[in-house]
């Protein structure tokens, strides 16, 4: 059964000239746009796709899209986080070293 909003392995049924329709076990079908096509997919392949609504309410498939979107979210995350620990361990780094001095000085003027 085919269900908006899901991810879902789907079966390569025909090949048309607006994108590959792909069908489930019961043999509803849905069309994936060729701009998501490989020209490595062929009749019979299972594809993992998202399946969604269209703006005129039809089912439609998106897959490489989707997974590259998800990992360029990642990977930006992953880069921003990484830059603050860095800026963190800076300034940590700095605050240490001046703690040491003042620390030092404290004790120089207390003991004789």
């Amino acid at each position: 059964m085919l269900r908006a909003g899901y991810t879902q392995t789907l079966a390569v049924s025909r090949i048309s000239d607006y994108g590959l329709f792909l069908a489930d076990e019961e043999g509803n079908e849905v069309l994936l746009p060729n701009r998501y096509v490989s020209l490595e997919n062929r009749v019979g392949d299972r594809i993992e796709v998202f399946v969604y609504h269209d703006s005129e309410n039809r089912l439609g498939a998106i897959a490489e899209a989707l997974k590259k979107l998800v990992t360029w979210i990642l990977t930006t995350a992953l880069l921003v986080f990484t830059i603050y620990l860095s800026i963190v361990r800076i300034i940590s780094g700095s605050a240490d070293s001046a703690t040491v001095k003042v620390a030092k000085a404290a004790i120089s003027g207390v003991v004789p």
